[in-house]
């Protein structure tokens, strides 16, 4: 497994995990856009990639403020191009404008275990928001 950590305001955030099958390949979520400490306006779109598709196509998408605040936490249905277990993609448009929410945010993407939900690979990306 490994790890990445990033320091935010006076919070350390797990930003990015891989870890390796049994049969030696790599389980990582990589975001391709925005790039990281990118300025976005609202509504804005976060893509990225999956190396194997996670259970059912769906990740977990996150939303923090820097101070640790959940702001949503909701499902993200990933393309898989119908292979199973293969490296699929994923898009989606975030519109903060009714929570209010400007400045930094923490935009993560998580492949949870069915079996017991803990983190199998995580992709994140830190966005000033106006």
């Amino acid at each position: 497994e490994t790890q990445t950590y990033r320091i935010l305001g006076t919070s350390l955030w797990l930003t990015g995990m891989t870890t390796r099958t049994p049969d030696s390949h790599d389980r990582s979520i990589t975001i391709s856009t925005p790039f990281e400490e990118a300025s976005v306006t609202k509504p804005f779109t976060v893509s990225g990639s999956v190396t194997i598709s996670p259970f059912e196509n769906t990740l977990a998408c996150r939303i923090y403020l820097p101070d640790g605040t959940l702001v949503n936490e909701a499902p993200l249905m990933v393309d898989s191009g119908g292979e199973m277990g293969g490296p699929c993609t994923f898009s989606r448009e975030f519109d903060l404008s009714n929570a209010g929410i400007t400045g930094p945010v923490i935009i993560q993407f998580l492949d949870l275990s069915a079996a017991d939900g803990s983190t199998i690979a995580l992709g994140s990306v830190i966005l000033k928001v106006h």
